[in-house]
């Protein structure tokens, strides 16, 4: 441990975290699906978020937290590579990052281990998620989610459209009211939390902050029944790489268990596709059977399992 130095990268210094020896695990964390210059160049990632362990000069871990652009602080921690370094070393990387960065709150940014759905079975994957695992439970951290990503392609089919609503463009006042009054009784733990800490309206309007910072405001929709009331709202975005994503889907409570959330969802599906996705994804916690079952109806694939740690 004593031939090993942790520090922050420095402005020009990229390469110090680019050149790391390991090609991305495939199947486990985010790194095979971005690129960390990109991320750069976008302002999503910064020098003084970015942090590597090394030995006689050579990258053997590294870690890279992710903000938005303009953002003073990161959100979360989106790369997260031990190599073949020894555990304390990545135990060790982890601390020293986390005690000088905090997300805007003053906490910790969350890291979100994404691995396949079956990734328990698998001993080879696992084996590879454990060993991130460890080293954020070394550091400090302790598992506050799980959930389900699913993916849609052209292949899957158009799920059917119904007869029932009728969307149509609406105000920030009207579709923030439609986020608020739709996280009565939410499954997701993040909303759930934001809710007994600050109230509900606050966490509506965390969720609104969020949608918005992601692109496709324009696509945004209420949803009418045939006598004009509302029954939810639906949030088409697009993530950073510009793929195609299920924002969030608003049913207002009075309108559940009645299959509304199928016809958002089918509607959110053909809103992307009329403007050329063919690929879409979503996802949802794991307690949220009745979301994750919508998905299914509509043809989502379950591709990947996310753990959200804090």
């Amino acid at each position: 441990m004593s031939s090993v130095t942790f520090r922050r990268i420095e402005a020009g210094e990229s390469e110090l975290f680019t050149r790391f020896p390991h090609a991305p695990h495939p199947e486990v964390g985010r790194e095979a699906k971005q690129d960390y210059l990109t991320c750069l160049s976008e302002d999503r990632a910064r020098p003084e978020w970015t942090w590597v362990a090394l030995r006689d000069g050579e990258t053997i871990a590294r870690a890279a937290f992710w903000g938005r652009p303009g953002a003073a602080h990161p959100s979360s921690l989106d790369w997260f590579e031990p190599g073949d370094a020894p555990a304390e070393v990545a135990v060790e990387l982890l601390k020293r990052a986390y005690a000088e960065t905090t997300n805007a709150d003053g906490e910790r940014p969350e890291y979100s281990l994404i691995v396949p759905p079956d990734w328990r079975e698998r001993p080879e994957i696992a084996a590879e998620a454990h060993k991130r695992v460890a080293a954020v439970e070394g550091a400090g951290m302790v598992a506050f989610v799980e959930r389900w990503g699913y993916t849609w392609e052209t292949a899957d089919g158009l799920p059917e459209r119904g007869d029932r609503l009728e969307f149509a463009p609406a105000g920030d006042a009207e579709l923030l009211a439609a986020i608020t009054a739709s996280l009565a009784g939410t499954f997701d733990a993040h909303d759930r939390e934001a809710i007994e800490t600050e109230g509900v309206e606050a966490a509506g309007k965390a969720s609104w902050a969020f949608l918005t910072s992601l692109s496709g405001r324009e696509h945004f929709r209420l949803a009418h029944d045939r006598d004009g009331a509302t029954v939810g709202a639906i949030f088409p975005t697009n993530v950073p790489s510009g793929r195609a994503s299920i924002g969030y889907i608003a049913v207002l409570p009075e309108h559940r268990g009645k299959g509304f959330v199928n016809e958002l969802l089918a509607e959110m599906v053909h809103s992307h596709v009329g403007r050329g996705a063919a690929l879409i994804t979503g996802n949802t916690d794991q307690v949220n059977v009745p979301m994750a079952k919508a998905f299914n109806r509509a043809g989502f694939r379950t591709t990947s399992a996310q753990i959200d740690f804090r």
